[in-house]
């Protein structure tokens, strides 16, 4: 072997380093990205699950505030009947 040859196989090990360099890289940046979007994807499972918790609270205490005002009107109504009912009575 010459000098040249020597060069050569040198820089085609140093080369083929670097590629393996890259590649590993590479590799490590889409683990690192898969890893982030799951990360955001369970925060996001999780905002869901509270916004979900949310609504349902919001819709029974709707539902509880349509009933009282309900029974309201109707202990309103109740009252002004007994009130009509005194004021002829007097």
């Amino acid at each position: 072997m010459t000098l040249t040859d020597t060069s050569r196989q040198t820089v085609q090990i140093v080369m083929q380093f670097i590629q393996l360099v890259v590649l590993l890289v590479a590799v490590a940046g889409i683990f690192v990205t898969i890893g982030a979007r799951n990360e955001r994807l369970a925060q996001n499972t999780e905002e869901i699950r509270n916004l979900r918790d949310i609504a349902q609270s919001l819709a029974t205490t709707t539902t509880e505030v349509a009933i009282t005002n309900q029974d309201q009107d109707r202990q309103l109504s109740s009252l002004a009947q007994r009130l009509a009912n005194l004021e002829r009575h007097r």
